[in-house]
This record gives structure tokens, C-alpha cells and sequence, in this order.
């Protein structure tokens, strides 16, 4: 056999067997052509370097039962080990590891040192990839599932907003598999091949689910958030009013969508919502953003790796257990994954230590997809035969997220995973420490005159719908007519007290991981102060301009929704229609163009396809005047609006 021809017989076993060293070894020593040896061997791929193998050390037994290592940090390794194996940077990004970066931003934030710089990296091969995951990445999402008790996790670069763009994408794809539409060349552009999907969800949802609506074309149903009776503060959806929708629209419902905890840490029924829209055979997507450490605040260990001993241990009440992780004399909220959800969203940023913007996507364990949605598996409730909502959630993020995701961003996700899993635990315990700290606070200010503590639990948060309060909120109102934004200024300037969400009548702070005792501390005297001043200022007779409106303005920017309107056309529809701009007063009765909200929290008060009303504009008023932002209007003023040019309002909306 001549020398070229037992080359290509080589050639064609390793095509057939990429996995023998021993072939790929003698076609490297053979006198091939250059150029097909460099085909042959990439095959399209980089050659990974022989590091990829040490830093993959994922599979011990450590965990017996899962097979996983919660000790062990895939992606931090692998970056930390590419981060020192580079000699000449001839890639991306332009500072090439620092020695080009802005001097301003080396030493005035960075403080000289170019450690992270280094470390900020495109795609090495050891990097893995974020769209196609095979090493660290996969390791990585794979011990983050085990942690929080999920069939399927991803990693996400572009915070909890992506997030919920790609799950109402893949629920409206899914829905379109399980039966079939008409021709996709017969139907109107998003109307998903002539079915129609309806998603329900809360009028008081964060603008990045109207966003979703306008990309996947769905048909919003929304339902108006239940309301705390005293403070007017959304408690989320109602069960009874979850059911009587997924009846309406029956088969026609892609998915449902709800927010818990809000803003404000209230806690919705996500048990009983999954079990109804289950029944239904219907997928629940949680917005759980602000909630990513409710997994971690009354378990010793991740779902996955706790022993019947070890939930035996907690119950008696031994250290670390349940009974010292009680909430105002109940348990602490469940996660939304516990409580049955198909896709749970987390900001793992807000709360768990990960750098801002880093998110998680979670598949859920059971539900509509379990029974063959995921991969490997049928279409899932009656799916296509080729359907799997991993694949779906994998392409929709991959058309929402950035190509060049910042690895420095995953790595704190790694990290984080690995504090809150790993056998030191030490950021459950901050956790814990931070809702103790939250816990003291609260009960300190709720003693002291002209200060409102709000409580979201007990009779009141029952009877509205809400199961728990998230413990590492707290909101407070100020009697003596100052207002949120008032107290906020005050709090800022005379003591260095930032706030995470100021509003028209009240302050929502949130304590975390890294919250300290004297956190907790300067808070409390900051407030003593400030209700001291305004309890000073009431019995002289002068109030606050910025309190006038006040009962208004608290429907709009702390729940900003204002009273409910229609929708003449679908988001979609509205945000590609030609429109124009109208003044205020003319734009009553018209249909917006715009998705209009006071931020934070970013809920809009108007969205695309909307009826806008008096109310509204007057609610948005209110908020500028009272010194909130509004967002997502061209006119900054409010003088002017843009509207949905000619249409003709439609019944069947």
C-alpha cells in the first residue's frame, strides 16, 4: 500500500473514531500536505490545549449520591490557568490583558493593579464556550444545577433579563410544537405559524416580560396584581384568578408568568400556581430575580446531596437547623423550584455574591417538560416528536445574549455556586447572618415613633395572597409627610445610606451576603433621625412638597401600575407599526408606542399597545414630580407621547 493511501485510510478510522490518539499520532508523523493535515486535524476546531484535561477534574465522588464535586470551581480554574498560560495576547479585547487599559480606570478603580484585566478573556479554547458548552462551562452549569436542585441550568452574561426573554421564546416555541398551525407562509409575521399564544402574567411583571412579548409575537393576558390593604404594595397573583384565565383561554396558553418575590419581597403562592397551571398542562416561568438565595436560607446542604439523616437532623433543631431559620414565626419563603416550577429566572448578583449582571436560567425537575421535553427525550405534554425545550432555551438565549460573554461574569457565578454549596458554606451562613442582621433592624424601627415598618406577612399578606416575605427586605414609610424619595436624599447625603429601591411613600432597603452588623446599625440610626426630624417638622406646621400626590404616585412608581387598561393591539404589533407623536392630551384613547416606567423597578406603566389614560399620565406625573425617573418615553417631560399611528381599535384584543 503506498504511503498516500494508508494516509487517507488513517484519515477516514480517525474521522470514524476521533477519540484514538494513536491514529491522530501517526498521521501527525506522516509527509502530508500541510494544509490537509491542518483540516484534518482541527476539523474546523482549535486544538485544545492539554491544561482543558487538568482543570476537568469535576467528576469525583465526593457527593456519592450525584456523582458531583461542590468543592471544585471548573470555570475559575480553567480561566485562572488560561489567564497564566498566555505569552502573546493577539485576541480580543483591545487591553490585551491589561497593558492597554485606560490609565484613569487602572488607577482610580481598579487601584493600580491589573489582576482582573488579566483574567478578562474571549473564548480560549480552555474557556469552553457559552453557546456550545463541553468543558468547563458544562461543569460548571452542571454542579450549579446539582446546587440548586435543577434538571438543567445555563449560565447567563446578560443578567435575569435575557433570561426571561429566552423562557417565554422557548414556551411560546414549545407551544407551537404540540399542535400544528397553519402554514407558516400563510400566517401573519408573529403570530407563531397562525397560533395564537396567550401568555398570562401580572399587569405589575418587569418590562423585560413586555420585551419577551414583543419577540415572540404572544398575545398578553394580564392579570391585575393583588394588593396589600394598607400600603397598596402588589402581593402577586391570586391563585383563584390564575385558574378562571388559564379557563378562558384554554389550550390557546403558551405559558405563565409570575414574579416572586417583587420587588418589595413579597412571596407568591408558587406552589399551588404550578399545580394549576400543570393541571392545565401548562408551563410556569418565576421570575425569581430577587429571590436566588431563598435555596440556601433553611437547608444545611443542596437538595440533591441531603440524606433523609441530615433533614431528620434539621427538623430536631440542631445546629444549622430549621428552627433558627424561622420568618417573623414562620419558615422562610420556598424557592420557586421546590415548589414545582418548569423555568425559574434568578439574579444571582442581588443576592448570592456573583458580579452584576450575572444571572441563572433553571429547568425545573418535574412538570410539563419532565416527561420528554428535555433532551434526550420526546416533545414533552404532547410535544413534537423532535421538540426539547433544552434545545429551545439554548437557541433562544443564543439569539438574546451577547457573543462575547464576559468570563470574568461566569467565573463569579462559579464562585458563587461553589461559597454557597461547597463544604465550607460560607455564604450560607452570611445569608443567614444577613436575614438575623434584617430580622434586628426591623424589629428595632418597629418600636420607633414615626417610622412604618411594612409587613407583608401575617393576616393581612394571607388574606391577599401573599405566603412570605422575603427576610432580607425591609420597607419603611415616615410619618410627618416625607416622602420616599425625600428620606432617600437625606439618608444619602447627612449619612452615606443607600437604598436599593426609593419610591413616592416609602424606602425598600435589601441586606445580602456581605451585609454587616454596623450596616445594619447606621440604617437604624439614619431612620431614628430622619423620623425625628420629620416627627420635628410635622408639630411646627411645615410638611413636604415632595409628599404632596403622595397616594397617588404610590399605585405608579412603588407598584407602578396604574388602573387597568386594554390592550388595542399586541406589544409585537404596536412595536413595529409606524407611529408618531402626539401631545399628551391628544394621546389619551390612543394606543402607546412606547414602554413607559419609573426605574427602578423598571414595571411599566404604559406598554406597547396600550389604551393610555388619564390615569396613567397622571400617575407618571406624579412619580417625576415627586422626584422619581421615567424611563422609556422619548419625552422626557411628559408633554409629548408617541402613539400607534392609525389604528382602529380591535375587538378581539
Amino acid at each position: 500500500m503506498k504511503r498516500s493511501e494508508l494516509i487517507c485510510v488513517l484519515m477516514v478510522c480517525a474521522l470514524a473514531c476521533p477519540s484514538s490518539s494513536f491514529l491522530l499520532d501517526c498521521i501527525r508523523t506522516a509527509n502530508t500536505a500541510p494544509a490537509v493535515t491542518a483540516v484534518f486535524l482541527g476539523r474546523g476546531r482549535r486544538p485544545r490545549p492539554t491544561a482543558v484535561q487538568r482543570v476537568r477534574c469535576l467528576r469525583t465522588q465526593t457527593r456519592a449520591s450525584a456523582g458531583l464535586n461542590q468543592d471544585s470551581t471548573p470555570l475559575v480554574d480553567a480561566l485562572a490557568e488560561a489567564a497564566g498560560n498566555v505569552r502573546s495576547p493577539l485576541f480580543f479585547p483591545g487591553h490585551k490583558m491589561g497593558s492597554g487599559a485606560p490609565s484613569r480606570l487602572v488607577d482610580l478603580i481598579l487601584g493600580g493593579k491589573l489582576d482582573a484585566l488579566r483574567h478578562d478573556l474571549p473564548e480560549l479554547p480552555e474557556l469552553d464556550n457559552l453557546f456550545a458548552p463541553e468543558g468547563p462551562i458544562r461543569d460548571a452549569e452542571l454542579l450549579a444545577a446539582d446546587a440548586f436542585g435543577a434538571a438543567k441550568t445555563w449560565m447567563l452574561a446578560n443578567g435575569s433579563t435575557c433570561g426571561v426573554l429566552a423562557s417565554i421564546i422557548a414556551c411560546v416555541q414549545w407551544h407551537n410544537s404540540r399542535a400544528g398551525g397553519a402554514p407558516l407562509a400563510d400566517a401573519p409575521a408573529g403570530s407563531g405559524g397562525g397560533r395564537k399564544n396567550v401568555v398570562i402574567l401580572p399587569r405589575d411583571a418587569h418590562k423585560s416580560a413586555v420585551h419577551a412579548l414583543v419577540l415572540s409575537g404572544a398575545t398578553p393576558c394580564f392579570l391585575p396584581p393583588l394588593r396589600h390593604p394598607e400600603s397598596g404594595v402588589g402581593l402577586g397573583v391570586g391563585t383563584a384568578e390564575l385558574k378562571a384565565a388559564l379557563k378562558e383561554h384554554g389550550d390557546e396558553v403558551a405559558a405563565v408568568f409570575m414574579v416572586s418575590p417583587t420587588y418589595e419581597g413579597a412571596c407568591s403562592d408558587v406552589n399551588s400556581a404550578a399545580e394549576a397551571c400543570h393541571g392545565a398542562g401548562v408551563p410556569l416561568v418565576v421570575d425569581e430575580a430577587h429571590g436566588a438565595h431563598l435555596a440556601f436560607l433553611g437547608e444545611a446542604q443542596p437538595p440533591s446531596s441531603r440524606s433523609s439523616e441530615e433533614e431528620e437532623e434539621e427538623e430536631e433543631g440542631e445546629e444549622g437547623g430549621r428552627d433558627e431559620h424561622r420568618n417573623n414565626g414562620s419558615f422562610y419563603p420556598r424557592a420557586a423550584l421546590r415548589c414545582g416550577a418548569d423555568l425559574v429566572v434568578q439574579s444571582a448578583h442581588k443576592t448570592l455574591g456573583s458580579l452584576t449582571q450575572s444571572a441563572f436560567l433553571h429547568l425545573g425537575p418535574g412538570g410539563v417538560f419532565a416527561s420528554g421535553g428535555t433532551e434526550g427525550g420526546g416533545g414533552g405534554s404532547g410535544g413534537g416528536d423532535d421538540f426539547s425545550i433544552e434545545r429551545a432555551v439554548s437557541d433562544a438565549l443564543a439569539t438574546v445574549q451577547s457573543s462575547s460573554p464576559s468570563y470574568l461574569l461566569l467565573a463569579s457565578l462559579d464562585a458563587a455556586r461553589w461559597d454557597l454549596a461547597g463544604t465550607d458554606k460560607n455564604a450560607k451562613r452570611r445569608l443567614r447572618e444577613a436575614a438575623r442582621i434584617a430580622d434586628g433592624v426591623r424589629e428595632e424601627l418597629s418600636s420607633v415613633e414615626g417610622i412604618n415598618v411594612l409587613d407583608l406577612g401575617g393576616e393581612k399578606g394571607s388574606a391577599a395572597g401573599c405566603v412570605g416575605t422575603d427576610p432580607l427586605r425591609l420597607t419603611v414609610s415616615l410619618e410627618g409627610g416625607v416622602g420616599g424619595y425625600e428620606a432617600d436624599e437625606i439618608l444619602i447625603e447627612d449619612f452615606g445610606v443607600y437604598a436599593e429601591l426609593p419610591g413616592p411613600d416609602y424606602v425598600t432597603f435589601v441586606f445580602g451576603p456581605g451585609s454587616t452588623v454596623e450596616h445594619g446599625q447606621r440604617l437604624a440610626e439614619a431612620l431614628r433621625h430622619v423620623a425625628l426630624e420629620a416627627t420635628s417638622r410635622q408639630g411646627s406646621g411645615s410638611g413636604s412638597v415632595a409628599a404632596a400626590g403622595t397616594a397617588q404616585a404610590v399605585e405608579a412608581t412603588n407598584t407602578p401600575v396604574p388602573p387597568p387598561s386594554k390592550l388595542m393591539c399586541t406589544p409585537r404589533e404596536a412595536f413595529f407599526a409606524p407611529s408618531k407623536t402626539v401631545s399628551a392630551v391628544d394621546a389619551i384613547g390612543q394606543a402607546s408606542a412606547e414602554t413607559v416606567c419609573p426605574y427602578p423597578p423598571g414595571i411599566p406603566a404604559l406598554l406597547p399597545g396600550e389604551v393610555i389614560t388619564q390615569a396613567a399620565l397622571d400617575a407618571l406625573a406624579a412619580v417625576k414630580e415627586s422626584g422619581g425617573v421615567i424611563s422609556g418615553c422619548s419625552d422626557a417631560t411628559l408633554a409629548t407621547m408617541r402613539v400607534v399611528a392609525d389604528l382602529v381599535p380591535s375587538e378581539r384584543r
